[in-house]
Parts: C-alpha cells; structure tokens; sequence
C-alpha cells in the first residue's frame, strides 16, 4: 500500500509575503478575489504578470514612465507615460564612471538615504524626480547623502495585459555589440 504524501495549504497574510519565497513549492497570488498569477517563487518573481504581483513578492518600484530614461527612450511611437516596475538588482549604482562598464546608459542621480542591510548597502537615489532603490556591495566605496552618483538600469518589467516583458537598455546593448 502506498500513500501519497501531501503539503498542507497554508494562506499568508501579505505583511509575511516575503516569506512565501522560502517556504512554498508553489504560489497562488490572487488580487481582489481574482487570481493574478499562479507559478512557483521563482516564476513569479522572475516573470510577474502584472505590477501587482511585481510589488507582491520582492522589492520593487513602480515607474510611471521608464521613457524618460536614458536606454528607453521611445523610438517606436510608443504611448507617452509607459508605466514599468524596476526591481533593486536592475539597478547599479556608481560613485563615478569608472565603475560602470557603459558610462554612456548611464544616467545622474542624487542619493537620498543610506541603509546598511547586513550583507549590502540600500541606497535610495533620485534620478529625473524619481525615487529609485539599489544595492552596493560593502567591499565598493561609501557614498553620502546629497552625493551626486551615476545610475545605470539595466532592465525594466513591462505589462500589456498578462503578458510580461523585460526590456533591457538599449545603449548598454547596443555598446556591447562588436562590428568588424
């Protein structure tokens, strides 16, 4: 006789959303009494459906309009105030340029806060009027408040309906590129 083995349901109140990542085999995100995504932790976070899952699990930000940043420009007659979600890891940031490896995506910003978290540094920075959140390593040079630093994201989430795009900076790809 053989007998199946099951995990127990659990419902986790969104103060512990976080949690789910280290405990779950698979999650059900519902919003509003709907079902938003379903997938395991590293599905959702990798690929959310939609901001409110983005925002769900991980850290993130909600840009009104990634356009306004170098790298995404609209070139394809795209709507004007392109909403995006930018998570810590898609940003770097840099006490000057010699630590970014394309300068040119790079943008200027300003820091605002400083937290150091353990094993990183989370430094708030304000780049275009817009608060953005990234993470230096403690072994990189320290910043201070009201420094000027440069700012370069990588990659930003993009939303049409359920579908879900990563849409990485165009002037960082476009510099890797080698013509002979």
């Amino acid at each position: 006789m053989t007998t199946a083995q099951t995990k127990p349901n659990k419902i986790i109140n969104p103060e512990s959303a976080n949690a789910i990542i280290e405990v779950a085999d698979e999650i059900i995100i519902t919003n509003r009494g709907q079902i938003e995504q379903k997938g395991t932790p590293l599905q959702i976070y990798k690929k959310p459906a939609t901001p409110f899952v983005a925002q769900f699990i991980g850290e993130s930000t909600i840009i009104e309009d990634y356009t306004k940043f170098k790298g995404f420009e609209s070139n394809d007659g795209a709507k004007p105030q392109e909403k995006g979600v930018l998570r810590p890891e898609f940003i770097e940031i840099a006490k000057d340029e010699t630590e970014i490896l394309t300068p040119l995506a790079a943008e200027k910003g300003i820091v605002r806060a400083i937290y150091f978290r353990g094993n990183n540094i989370q430094v708030d920075i304000e780049v275009k009027g817009q608060p953005l959140t990234g993470y230096r390593t403690l072994e990189q040079e320290d910043l201070t408040i009201g420094m000027e630093v440069f700012v370069l994201i990588h990659r930003v989430y993009t939303f049409e309906g359920s579908h879900t795009e990563v849409i990485e900076n165009r002037i960082k790809t476009e510099q890797s590129s080698v013509y002979i």
